[in-house]
């Protein structure tokens, strides 16, 4: 492409992103989508509690009824919750959406 033809390619562009402004066409700046957040994992019945693992990382202890507020996980990818009540062992796994996400553990 030749000097000429390239500057005048520029201007057209020049020209098209001021008709843009000038008409009222704005650009929206979205904030990324957070990578990280939190889950609630939650007991449905007084027989489901005891110590809750995530992917094999202890996260705390469940109590009945209760929920265990457990921060710092990546959305977008499924885990595995397990409770060790002393007599059994739970397994259940998700899928982490969004933070906030309820699990609960039945």
């Amino acid at each position: 492409m030749r000097k000429t033809q390239r500057n005048y390619l520029i201007f057209l562009l020049g020209v098209a992103v001021l008709g843009m402004f000038l008409t009222g066409c704005t650009v929206e700046i979205l904030p990324p989508e957070p990578r990280f957040g939190s889950v609630n994992i939650c007991s449905d019945h007084s027989s489901v509690y005891g110590n809750v693992f995530l992917d094999g990382r202890y996260e705390g202890d469940l109590w009945p009824n209760e929920c265990l507020y457990v921060d710092d996980l990546r959305i977008g990818r499924t885990y595995t919750v397990r409770v060790d009540t002393g007599w059994e062992v739970i397994v259940q796994d998700f899928y982490f959406d969004f933070s906030g996400q309820v699990v609960t553990i039945r």
